[in-house]
């Protein structure tokens, strides 16, 4: 099932009567809906062409509809049995096929009483997939539950403010040279990256574990969302299998870091677990979360202190991606780029971002539906009846669209350098929980307000300061590719450009011609020859920093090394103009060379050069100067051109 953005269903008014006439098969009902709720729209506002977006519509014309109580009971595609998540030999133990009937559930006074009321009569055997019964999200047993959760909410909870902040923005520095590196970026992978390593940062993970963290919590996040939505629409039973064995390695490894950090009773910073920096010249005094679990554990085993571990994690990362990126477009499509980031320049009045992201993530909440199952019969507003066994989804986003107060947008229309009226200082209550304390809904709550509402903040106020942000255009009809989101809701690619006044690393490979011996003594005699005119046009550039050839794979390749500033075409496109008489000298002793003379077809000369460019490894390159170009050095050192 697609759900590319540019994939138009039906219009919901024509065909929502038709949903509920019993004249459409179960699967056409099915297919109907998902549909609907996948299209959320990427458009601009006040496009005469846009139309509202078909979520948007079903939300709206569900409520106009005579008698509507606030839920939708649809049918699912998931497997149809006693208990689904208990299966004897892998088979369903209830035979009965078909759709069975889930009930979506619109209303935020409704939702809010269910949160309210997890504890008697709902459940959360949805995330029991993921892992054991003792997964923290999976948890029904109130007892456990509320140990796993005091735990972790005091174990997460840092008295001095400064300490989560300030693991947001090491976090981010150290997401910055992979994914930012060049003037085009991806925001979803950029803030998954920020995510991750606050992550290993707040639990103390070893600087070998990142490539498990992030297969582990990538697939996570994956299986979560299958869990909560995707498996009512898609059938796609190996989501949740490849996110097993990841989880099970993280699990491991968590437990096995939590006993070295019991083993530490005195706090000596010489022994911690090898690989493990906690950065205490950035983070003065930190303890990450697993050593603060280790040695508070209480009567917890140290596999119950894995559980907390991987159980609070499994979604952090892709939720924080999610309100990055939903942050990050709201903005955009409201003009609000501009005058935030003018804002944020401006050191002699300091703006809080928090408001404005709070707004965003109302529009688009991260965590846009939850799985419950009801556990007894319950009677909610309106009487609206839940028996036992029914499966109910949470459709927060539903909820909060339709909830008054919305800002985004409110400002001068006449100077968009100003920003007159700022949003409300607090989220929504559902877009971070039910804020009732840390022995019961508030975990949510406290994983939102104290964890990620620090780093979302760090991530945005990063990105915004990028000079030149601006949303990336589809090459092959100009249009703005936009955020691309799967099921309407998680966030999988954002593509962003801006003007980064670094350096660039180019590394071009070239075959050298056979004889080898013959062709590459020929090649270092035109370089020796030509290396004060090479010389003189470094210079001229005035934005080269450094620049050689290099012979490898025993004289085979010839390989040409430089660090530059600015654009690549630019910088190429000298060289063809300055010394394109040496190139073609180079050229007749390389193995598929350009059209030549150089100096004539700059544009096939710019074409070879980036066919052959080695990128370096991993997108990293180290600068000491990043934002120091080569002119301003010069400057700076009295040097003349």
């Amino acid at each position: 099932m697609t759900t590319d953005k540019k994939f138009r269903p039906g219009a919901v008014e024509k065909d929502l009567p038709t949903w509920f006439d019993g004249t459409k098969t179960d699967y056409v009902r099915n297919r109907m809906l998902f549909d609907w709720l996948c299209d959320w729209r990427d458009l601009r506002p006040h496009d005469p062409q846009s139309l509202p977006a078909q979520r948007d519509a079903l939300f709206e014309a569900l409520r106009k509809r005579p008698g509507w109580r606030g839920m939708l009971t649809f049918p699912s595609r998931a497997i149809r049995h006693v208990n689904e998540y208990e299966p004897e030999n892998g088979l369903p133990r209830d035979p009965t096929s078909g759709h069975k009937d889930v009930h979506l559930l619109m209303d935020a006074e409704d939702i809010q009483a269910v949160l309210r009321n997890e504890e008697e009569c709902f459940g959360n055997e949805a995330y029991n997939k993921l892992g054991s019964g003792t997964f923290l999200l999976g948890l029904d047993d109130e007892t456990l539950r509320k140990r796993q959760r005091t735990a972790a909410a005091e174990a997460l909870h840092y008295t001095d403010p400064d300490t989560v902040p300030k693991l947001a923005a090491l976090a981010v520095m150290e997401a910055e040279p992979i994914s930012l590196r060049a003037p085009s970026f991806d925001l979803a992978e950029f803030s998954e990256q920020a995510a991750l390593r606050f992550c290993s940062r707040l639990f103390g993970f070893a600087t070998g574990d990142y490539p498990l963290l992030e297969k582990a919590l990538r697939g996570a996040y994956m299986a979560l969302t299958h869990q909560i939505l995707g498996r009512h629409f898609v059938s796609d039973p190996a989501v949740v299998a490849a996110a097993r064995d990841p989880m099970a390695g993280l699990f491991m490894r968590a437990c096995e870091l939590i006993d070295e950090y019991q083993r530490d009773p005195d706090d000596d910073p010489e022994k911690l677990p090898t690989g493990v920096d906690l950065r205490n010249d950035l983070v003065p005094g930190f303890k990450p979360a697993m050593r603060r679990l280790a040695r508070d554990a209480g009567d917890l085993s140290g596999e119950e202190l894995g559980v907390i571990v991987v159980g609070v994690m499994a979604g952090v990362v892709g939720n924080v991606q999610a309100a990055v990126c939903s942050a990050l477009h709201e903005f955009f499509r409201n003009g609000l780029v501009e005058p935030l980031s003018n804002k944020l320049r401006d050191k002699k009045d300091p703006l809080d971002l928090w408001p404005w992201i709070a707004e965003a993530l109302r529009l688009n909440p991260p965590a846009a539906y939850l799985p419950r199952r009801v556990k007894r019969d319950i009677k909610l507003r309106g009487n609206l009846e839940l028996k036992a066994g029914d499966e109910c989804v949470l459709a927060i986003v539903a909820a909060l669209r339709a909830a008054p107060g919305g800002f985004v947008g409110a400002f001068d229309k006449h100077d968009k350098s100003k920003i007159l009226t700022p949003p409300p200082k607090h989220a929504h209550p559902l877009v971070f929980g039910l804020d009732s304390g840390p022995s019961r809904h508030g975990m949510h709550s406290c994983i939102g307000n104290l964890l990620a509402r620090p780093l979302i903040s760090a991530i945005v106020r990063r990105v915004l300061l990028l000079r030149g942000l601006a949303e990336t255009l589809d090459p092959e009809n100009g249009t703005v590719a936009g955020l691309e989101r799967r099921w309407g809701f998680t966030c999988k690619r954002y593509p962003l450009s801006c003007r980064l006044d670094r350096q660039h690393a180019l590394n071009v490979s070239m075959r050298v011609k056979t004889p080898i011996a013959v062709h590459a003594e020929a090649l270092k005699a035109v370089i020796r020859a030509g290396a004060p005119r090479i010389e003189w046009a470094l210079r001229e550039s005035r934005h080269i920093h450094f620049a050689w050839f290099e012979f490898i794979e025993n004289d085979n390749r010839l390989v040409l090394h430089t660090v530059y500033d600015g654009l690549f075409e630019s910088y190429i496109e000298h060289f063809a103009l300055a010394v394109g008489e040496l190139f073609d000298k180079i050229f007749e002793h390389i193995e598929d060379a350009p059209p030549m003379p150089v100096s004539k077809y700059p544009g096939a000369f710019i074409d070879l050069i980036r066919r052959n460019d080695r990128p370096v490894a991993a997108g990293y390159f180290f600068s000491a100067y990043p934002s120091a170009e080569t002119a301003q050095i010069r400057r700076a050192m009295e040097i003349e051109p």
